[in-house]
């Protein structure tokens, strides 16, 4: 049986950005999302703020990265776009300017054109109105930034 391997130099590359999503971006939507975890209620603002303006930085590598080709590692789909998509929509929910960064912008709706997110934002939908119905939702609290 044959079997396709990758060069170890792709994996590497690959797991780093993986590693870019999980330790570098996740950390700044949570920061964006639920400020008051790390502070408080009365640092909120601060907390968001900071999240914020550190994750512009990386929303313009992402833009840059995405200026000449419709995904992550250029024709092809990967884990990788689902991962940038969920930090995407979970700033965007948290109003994030995203509109900045029309590039991404497109990669998030070009993602939300895909069955597989559809059929998952359909779960997430049902699963969200399952927890408000119990009274169990958490809603972040409004924070400005």
């Amino acid at each position: 049986a044959l079997r396709w391997v990758r060069p170890l130099a792709e994996d590497a590359e690959i797991t780093a950005d993986l590693c870019f999503c999980s330790a570098t971006l996740h950390p700044l939507v949570t920061r964006i999302r639920m400020p008051q975890f790390f502070a408080g209620p009365e640092n909120a603002s601060a907390v968001k703020k900071m999240g914020c303006d550190a994750m512009r930085e990386y929303f313009q590598l992402v833009e840059d990265r995405l200026a000449d080709r419709p995904w992550w590692y250029g024709e092809t789909w990967s884990a990788m776009d689902a991962y940038l998509y969920w930090v995407f929509w979970r700033v965007e929910g948290a109003e994030f300017p995203v509109n900045d960064y029309p590039r991404f912008r497109d990669h998030a709706r070009r993602m939300e054109e895909r069955p597989s997110v559809q059929r998952a934002m359909e779960r997430e939908d049902r699963m969200t109105a399952q927890l408000e119905a119990e009274g169990l939702a958490f809603t972040p609290p409004s924070v400005s930034t």
